[in-house]
């Protein structure tokens, strides 16, 4: 083998390296980019967690629930306990949008679909009475998506999950 045959394998083994690290480094770039999501919905998450327990509505209404519908539940409550009732009901909501987006990106087990569809559908009545509009409020598209459909199914109450794992954010 000469100098130039050399030369020219060498050249051939670079570029290759080359292209793999290429490839390499946008793997961690994108995987990196998921991290700092998961970490953004988690933070979001970590605040709507710390709020609901300050909120000292809750354990009211859901004794009142226990003999009450939901309108007289909440009729039973004075005007600042339904506000907060409603900041409760929202900040619930930004905690399920984080549940289904760790879901989504495969971070979460897929029995938790089904815990965050009955939590939907739990609370329906009372989104509706209170007019909690989530296409008003900053969460993803693919949870509205998955809130609007649960709203708007018949009530069968053995009936698949709706959810989906899809990643979006590439």
């Amino acid at each position: 083998m000469n100098w130039d045959a050399l030369s020219a394998v060498g050249t051939f083994v670079g570029a290759i390296s080359v292209a793999v690290t290429l490839v390499y480094l946008g793997r961690q770039v994108h995987e990196a980019r998921r991290a700092t999501i998961a970490q953004i919905y988690q933070a979001r998450s970590d605040a709507a967690s710390f709020s609901i327990a300050t909120y000292r509505v809750l354990p009211k209404y859901y004794e009142a629930r226990k003999t009450m519908s939901v309108e007289q539940a909440v009729e039973s409550l004075s005007p600042e306990e339904i506000y907060e009732l409603k900041n409760s009901l929202a900040d619930l909501v930004i905690r399920m949008d984080n549940n289904y987006f760790q879901y989504r990106m495969d971070l979460m087990d897929s029995g938790q679909i089904r815990v965050i569809e009955d939590a939907i559908r739990g609370r329906r009545d009372l989104r509706r009475y209170l007019n909690i509009n989530v296409d008003a409020m900053l969460l993803s598209q693919e949870f509205k998506d998955l809130v609007r459909r649960i709203e708007d199914e018949s009530e069968i109450p053995d009936q698949k999950p709706v959810g989906h794992r899809r990643e979006t954010w590439r």
